[in-house]
C-alpha cells in the first residue's frame, strides 16, 4: 500500500516486516525517517542490519541470495538498500521478486528518488506496492514553508516571532536542510525561547559560534594541523560535545549522499543545493567526497553513534577521543585506532 510520511511514522510502534520503499526527492526528511525506521527496527529486534548500495550495474543477485539465505534463520534480519539513479530493469525485477517472496523474519528498507505519477500507475509499482509498504514524500510547498518552519521550530523547544520566520524563510530560500540547520544553531543558544528577528540577523553574523564551521570546513580541505587546532580551541572554549558531533554528523550523511550522486555522474549544483550545500562550497564539498573513501565516511558515521553513546552515558573521555578519530579521518591522516573501527 502507499502511505504518507505521517502515516508511516504512525506504523513505527507496530511490528515491522516485509518491504518499506521510501521515495523521496526530499533530503531532510528522509534521512530523520529513515533514522526513526532503522531505531524502531533495532527495538524489535532487528540486529543483524546488511547494507547495500545499488545503482546503475548493480548486481542484485547478492541481494537476493542474502534475502533468501536469511528467511532460513529463526532472527529477525534486515537489509537497507540505498538505491541511486533510474529505476532500471534489474531494480524492477529484483523488487518485484522480494515483494513476491514474502519472507518471513525479515525486513527490507529500500530508499530511491521520488516516482512520478507515471510510475506510481505502471504494472511493476502496483504489483510491489501490494505487497509492500510504498511511502511517498511530497514537497513542502512555497505557501507551506513558514508553518513548516514553525512546526520545526516548535520541535527544537523554539518560538519564532513572524519576522524571525519570515527572515529565516529569505535566508534558506525554501531548502528544508538548510532551514532545519538554521532552527538548530538558533536552539542551541536560545532554547525555551522566543526568537525574534533581531536573533536571526545576530546568528548569521556572529561568526565567533560559526567555528564548529571553520572546523568542518579545514576537515573538507584536508587540512589536518589546522582542523585540529580549531577542534582544541573549540573544546578549550567550552564548546558542547553534541553541538560538534551534530555538524560532524551531518556533514558526514551529506557527503556519503553526494558521493552517491558522484558514482551516478548526477553531482550538478542543483542536485547539491536539494542536499542542503549552497554553490559557495559545493566545490569544496565534492572534492572532499571525491577525496575521502566511501568505506571511510561510512565508519565515521559509525563512530558518530558511538560518541553520542559515550557522551550520553557520562564518558567525556571516549566522546572526545571518538571525535579526534573522527576529525583525523576525514581530513585524511586516519589513525590505527580509526582502522580497527
Amino acid at each position: 500500500m502507499i502511505v504518507s510520511v505521517e502515516q508511516l511514522y504512525n506504523q513505527l510502534s507496530a511490528p515491522l516486516s516485509g518491504i518499506i520503499w521510501i521515495a523521496s526527492d526530499e533530503p531532510l526528511v528522509t534521512q530523520e525517517l529513515l533514522d526513526e525506521l532503522r531505531r524502531a527496527a533495532k527495538q524489535q529486534g532487528y540486529e543483524d542490519r546488511q547494507r547495500f548500495f545499488s545503482g546503475p550495474r548493480f548486481d542484485w543477485s547478492e541481494v537476493l541470495a542474502s534475502a533468501n539465505s536469511l528467511s532460513l534463520f529463526s532472527t529477525l534480519t534486515f537489509l537497507d538498500i540505498q538505491h541511486q539513479g533510474s529505476f532500471d530493469d534489474a531494480f524492477k525485477k529484483a523488487v518485484t521478486q522480494l515483494a513476491e517472496a514474502q519472507l518471513q523474519d525479515t525486513l527490507i528498507i529500500i530508499q530511491t528518488d521520488k516516482l512520478d505519477n507515471k510510475q506510481l500507475k505502471s504494472k511493476w509499482v502496483k504489483a510491489i506496492e501490494e505487497a509492500s509498504t510504498v511511502c511517498t514524500v511530497k514537497p513542502v510547498y512555497a505557501n507551506q514553508f513558514s508553518g513548516w518552519l514553525n512546526q520545526r521550530a516548535q520541535k527544537c523547544g523554539l518560538s519564532l516571532s513572524p519576522q524571525a520566520v519570515e527572515a529565516l524563510a529569505e535566508k534558506t530560500e525554501g531548502n528544508l536542510l538548510a532551514a532545519a540547520q538554521e532552527v538548530e544553531k538558533l536552539a542551541l543558544f536560545h532554547h525555551g525561547k522566543t526568537v525574534e528577528i533581531e536573533d536571526v540577523v545576530y546568528s548569521v553574523a556572529d561568526s565567533a559560534r560559526y567555528n564548529v564551521f571553520n572546523l568542518i570546513d579545514r576537515l573538507l580541505e584536508g587540512d589536518a594541523a589546522h582542523a585540529l587546532k580549531t577542534l582544541s580551541g573549540l573544546k578549550a572554549e567550552g564548546n558542547d560535545t553534541m553541538y560538534i558531533l551534530w555538524a560532524l554528523t551531518r556533514e558526514i550523511r551529506t557527503l556519503i549522499q553526494v558521493k552517491k550522486l558522484q558514482q551516478a555522474q548526477q553531482d550538478n549544483d542543483s542536485a547539491l543545493m536539494r542536499l542542503g550545500v549552497m554553490k559557495m562550497r559545493s566545490r569544496l564539498v565534492r572534492n572532499a567526497a571525491q577525496r575521502i573513501p566511501f568505506n571511510a565516511l561510512v565508519t565515521t558515521l559509525e563512530l558518530c553513534e558511538k560518541v553520542d553513546t559515550a557522551a550520553k552515558s557520562g564518558q567525556p573521555d571516549s566522546a572526545n577521543r571518538l571525535i579526534f578519530e573522527i576529525c583525523t579521518a576525514l581530513a585524511g591522516r586516519p589513525t590505527a585506532l580509526f582502522a580497527m573501527a
